[in-house]
This record gives C-alpha cells, sequence and structure tokens, in this order.
C-alpha cells in the first residue's frame, strides 16, 4: 500500500515508528535545550534535534525517490527545496567574496542547521498518513509544550537548573547557558536555549492545546487544559515583548476557528488569569507592560531599528543572493536581532522570497483543507489554529534572529510540515468518510461522538 493511501474508518492503523519519530521531534524541541549536544568533535551539530533532523532527511529522500505517490510534486516540499536550493546557492557563493574565517565556518555551520531542519518538514509533511496520527501529533505538542511551561515556572519558582540534564543523559554543554533577567526579574526560558526562543515557542503551541481542549473529554480534557494554563501563566514570566506579540499574533488568528462558546471561556479565563497573575506577581506584568510604554527610549529596540541602516549599504553590494548563508557573524559586524534582515544580507532577495513563499503555501494549504470540508468544526478550528502558529513564526522573524536558534528553526519547519500533513490527510479522508473521517483528528476517540 501507498503511504499517501487514505486509511479506512474502522481499521486500526499498524504501528509506525514514524510516527514516534515525529513525536520525537516534538519533545526535543520543547524540552531539550540545543546548547546540550552529545560530547564529541560535533559541537553544536550534535544537538540530538539536528542529528535527528538528519536522520529524517535521509529517509525521506530515500523514500521520496523510490516512491510512485509523488511526494518530490507536493507544495510544501517544492517550496521546502527551493528554499535549500537558494541558500546552497547562497553557501557556495559565500567563498568566492572576501570573507573571514569566522564568516565562512558560520555559514557552514548554517548549511548543516538548515539541511537538518529541511527533514522536519519533509518527513513531516509525508509521514503521518491519517487524520488520526496528525491528531494524535497534535496531542503531544500540546502536552511538550505544557511541560516547557511547568519546566519555566520551576524555573522561575524554585530556580530549578536545566543543567542538571548532564548528570542523567550523556551530554555536554555547547554555549551560553547564564541566566538571563530584565528589570531584576529572571526571564525563563524552559526547555530551550533562551527566553526568546522559548516565548515564540509557546506561543505557537498554545493554540494547538487549546484546540485539543475542545476535541477531547474527560481526564484528556483536563491534561490538556493543563497544558495551556501552564502555558499561559509561563508565558509572561520570559518578560518579552516578543512573547505578548506571537502570543496575539497566535491566538487571535486561532480565534478565527473557534465557537462563540469557546471565544467567551477565552476571554472569561484570560481575565481571570491576569487578575489572578498581578495579585500573585504584580511585577511582571507590571515590567512586561513597561517594555511596551517605553519601546521608543529602549535600547533592545533602538538598537533594531539601527539595524536597517547599518546593513543597506552590505545587501546592496549583493541583492540577488546576498553574502552568504550564516555570513553574517556578530563579531565580524553586529548583533543583527531580525530574522527577515538577515535572511535578506545573508541570501538576497532570493532567499527572502524563498521564505514568503513557503509561509504563504502553508496558509494556502490549512485554508484549502478547511475548504474541503465545509461545516466541519474540527477542521475549520485546526486550520486557524495551524494558521495562528505560522503567523506567530513569521511575526517573530521581525522581533529576533529566529533561525539563529537551532529549536526555533526546527519548530519553523515541523510547522510547515504539519500544514502540509494536514492538508493532505484531509483531502484524502473527505471523499471516502466525509465528516466521520476528518473527526478522527480528536486526540481521542471521544471527541465528535
Amino acid at each position: 500500500m501507498s503511504h499517501d493511501a487514505p486509511r479506512s474508518s474502522g481499521a486500526p492503523e499498524p504501528r509506525d515508528a514514524s510516527l514516534a519519530g515525529m513525536g520525537l521531534v516534538v519533545v526535543l524541541i520543547y524540552l531539550l535545550p540545543s546548547t546540550y549536544v552529545l560530547p564529541g568533535p560535533l559541537e553544536s551539530h550534535g544537538a540530538p534535534i539536528r542529528l535527528l533532523g538528519g536522520f529524517l532527511l535521509v529517509l525521506w529522500g530515500l523514500r521520496s525517490f523510490r516512491s510512485t505517490s509523488g511526494a518530490l510534486r507536493q507544495p510544501m516540499a517544492i517550496c521546502v527545496l527551493v528554499i535549500l536550493g537558494v541558500a546552497l546557492f547562497s553557501w557556495a557563493w559565500a567563498p568566492l567574496r572576501p570573507a573571514a574565517g569566522a564568516e565562512l565556518a558560520g555559514s557552514q555551520r548554517a548549511m548543516i542547521a538548515l539541511l537538518a531542519a529541511s527533514g522536519l518538514a519533509l518527513w513531516g509533511s509525508t509521514s503521518i498518513v491519517s487524520t488520526r496520527r496528525l491528531g494524535r501529533i497534535l496531542s503531544v505538542w500540546s502536552i511538550a509544550g505544557g511541560a516547557g511551561a511547568a519546566l519555566a515556572l520551576a524555573q522561575w519558582a524554585l530556580g530549578l537548573d536545566i543543567g542538571v540534564i548532564t548528570k542523567v543523559l550523556p551530554l555536554a554543554v555547547n554555549g551560553n547557558t547564564d541566566v538571563n533577567t530584565r528589570s531584576e526579574f529572571l526571564r525563563v526560558s524552559g526547555g530551550t536555549a533562551h527566553p526568546i526562543e522559548f516565548s515564540v515557542l509557546t506561543a505557537i503551541a498554545l493554540p494547538i492545546a487549546i484546540w485539543c481542549v475542545t476535541q477531547t473529554r474527560g481526564a484528556t480534557r483536563i491534561v490538556h487544559f493543563a497544558a495551556a494554563g501552564l502555558m499561559a501563566t509561563a508565558l509572561p514570566l520570559a518578560v518579552s515583548r516578543s512573547a505578548v506579540l506571537a502570543a496575539g499574533v497566535a491566538v487571535i488568528l486561532a480565534a478565527f476557528g473557534w465557537s462563540k462558546r469557546v471565544r467567551v471561556n477565552v476571554v472569561i479565563l484570560g481575565i481571570a488569569f491576569v487578575v489572578l497573575f498581578r495579585a500573585v506577581s504584580p511585577g511582571v506584568l507590571g515590567t512586561v507592560a513597561s517594555l511596551f510604554r517605553n519601546a521608543s527610549t529602549d535600547p533592545s529596540v533602538t538598537a533594531r531599528t539601527e539595524d536597517y541602516a547599518e546593513i543597506s549599504e552590505l545587501w546592496l553590494g549583493s541583492p540577488v543572493i546576498g553574502i552568504g548563508i550564516g555570513t553574517y557573524r556578530p563579531e565580524v559586524y553586529r548583533f543583527l536581532d531580525n530574522q527577515a534582515l538577515l535572511t535578506v544580507v545573508e541570501q538576497g532577495v532570493l532567499g527572502l522570497v524563498a521564505w514568503l513563499a513557503a509561509i504563504v503555501c502553508a496558509v494556502l494549504l490549512c485554508r484549502r483543507a478547511r475548504r474541503a470540508v465545509p461545516g466541519n468544526a474540527s477542521v475549520k478550528s485546526l486550520a486557524w489554529a495551524l494558521t495562528g502558529g505560522v503567523g506567530a513564526l513569521s511575526f517573530s522573524t521581525l522581533t529576533y534572529d529566529t533561525f539563529s536558534f537551532t529549536q526555533s528553526l526546527s519548530a519553523t519547519m515541523l510547522m510547515l510540515g504539519i500544514c502540509a500533513a494536514f492538508d493532505r490527510v484531509v483531502r484524502m479522508a473527505a471523499p471516502h468518510d466525509g465528516q466521520a473521517a476528518t473527526r478522527r483528528l480528536a486526540p481521542t476517540r471521544t471527541a465528535g461522538r
């Protein structure tokens, strides 16, 4: 049977290692900081999520070239391959211009990181073969996001040092693991390498958790409700504008798919949460609010606005293909906390257009899936939840150097792959089982009864 063949509505699905593999990807993204790597010469490439991504890329390549299912002709696969093609061209171009040794070394690292992350998008888009499996992956995503938020709360309340993981697992530290603070408040990072990274990854998981709450019953609903609550509680503790903005974009877009009852419940719970959080820790919300009130004089904001003038001359030197992926090094130039600008400088207009095409493709695939089964509330709400995730990730590229962080890059590629898988399995199921098949998107069988 082809991997793209739809499953019958009543037949049990065989066990498949690909499902466990995708679940492991989500867990690694949310619970294992990329600064912890396998000991040895690989350094940053020894991060487990990067090694797993590379392995999945090889598997996808082997399966695609042997398959007759047209995996290479899928819209998202084409977009990701174009991203890789532009990046490879940019990487090959880097040594042809005068460049420092740090720039060329950075180019090698960035290219390997992108190749590994692309495996998550390509494998994710083709390995999920049914709506039920997609629902299970999203359930893991919700729970992993909640677990990462629980880690963040433990860091804030108990001073938990995530470094204890090296005493349990055979991992070494590669990179900065210093504690971040702002206005004397500890900035939590959960299971990620940086508070901003934590906040953005949590923001995209929140709508998925809310969707899981609406699709489940009993104990499973309680688990997902707790996950959503933990994420909402931990987000302000990153003390980041990006946290508020990313969560706002994700939730607002996801709300287009909610019923009136869900919207009212979310608003009521949100108000109650703000009141309770302010009573327990008034300083945190006040500090977050001040980040917006004083944005015009905040050094982190003024530095970002100065980036435009600083890079214009560099970009004009090679506007089409850029100076080379990964070659804009802070030790050679300056810090650039804006992934969109970083992409334009390193990969030129071609690189930016390639990424924009993938983002637009993801949104259109969610839209196509939604229209494949008109009136199906589960599909509609999930389509908007995933669109919210894509929107938050896209918006965050304006607030920090997203792809410089392994987990952020991995989450972005995974989201693109999940959007493609969502469109594919919904459209496969719709002609065969109609509304009944797409009900199995729910993380458990109780939903949709």
